[in-house]
């Protein structure tokens, strides 16, 4: 990761002075919403910046698995939940994280959504912003989904990204009735910013998971994590792979964090 400090350093648009709480969200599974929240945490903390992870998902819970989380996942279930979504405002505003990335599960948007403005008020009294990421498959549903999502947020001051999923055989061709939907129009108008998320490779990205690795625990051959699997691990990621990372971190860190500058700057 010192060669995307270094490009950082360099790059001053890539500055990030606010506090974000970032929320990613679908209501359908399968998506890529844990290796989205994956990719906007590495994003803030490539900076050196604590982020702080959440997660709802207690299905999968993707997020404990690869080591960037050791908190239980918050009920959204019950009386419990905006006491559960404001810990990460009291996280920041106790100086123990700088940033927040919520890893929301599948089915858990229509229990979600109701709260996203007061935690957004509570944010804004600490310095804060609330930034929703919605990942997009070329799914009708999906698509739909987020075409209300910009809807439903038009004059809360918060912020919307739509993170395009070109991977799973993806291309920006299959996304065409997407990008000549007058939804999409309108959202980007109203201030949605859309950003690109490529593939990291099905094999790199089944194995990441399987160790309980991380992007950059792959990229910097941090295998130790893996546990007994260690000495697996380092045969299957091989130096090939490693250097993939790498490159993928480079790209996306500095796409990720130049989508959020603008994103920060285009509420809804």
């Amino acid at each position: 990761m010192s060669k995307v400090n270094s490009l950082l350093q360099r790059t001053d648009h890539n500055v990030i002075s606010a506090h974000i709480y970032i929320v990613v969200v679908e209501g359908k599974g399968g998506v890529g919403k844990s290796f989205t929240s994956m990719t906007f945490h590495h994003a803030l903390s490539a900076d050196g910046s604590r982020v702080a992870v959440l997660e709802t998902d207690t299905t999968n819970s993707t997020m404990y698995s690869v080591g960037l989380t050791s908190g239980d996942p918050i009920s959204t279930r019950d009386e419990t939940m905006l006491g559960g979504l404001l810990e990460g405002v009291a996280l920041i505003a106790d100086g123990e994280a700088d940033h927040i990335v919520l890893d929301a599960g599948a089915r858990d948007e229509a229990f979600l959504m109701p709260h996203l403005t007061k935690l957004a008020q509570r944010l804004r009294q600490i310095g804060g912003h609330l930034v929703v990421v919605r990942p997009l498959t070329t799914s009708h549903f999906v698509l739909s989904n987020a075409a209300e999502c910009a809807n439903l947020l038009e004059g809360t001051g918060i912020s919307l990204i739509y993170s395009l999923g070109l991977w799973g055989g993806r291309t920006l061709k299959d996304y065409q009735g997407w990008m000549d939907s007058p939804y999409r129009e309108a959202a980007l108008a109203a201030g949605a910013v859309e950003i690109e998320v490529r593939s990291i490779g099905t094999v790199v990205a089944d194995n990441m998971v399987g160790f309980g690795l991380s992007i950059v625990d792959v990229a910097d051959r941090n295998f130790g994590k893996a546990g007994e699997n260690e000495a697996v691990a380092r045969k299957v990621f091989t130096r090939p792979m490693v250097l993939h990372c790498n490159e993928w971190l480079d790209e996306h860190v500095i796409r990720v964090r130049a989508g959020l500058i603008e994103a920060l700057g285009r509420p809804l």
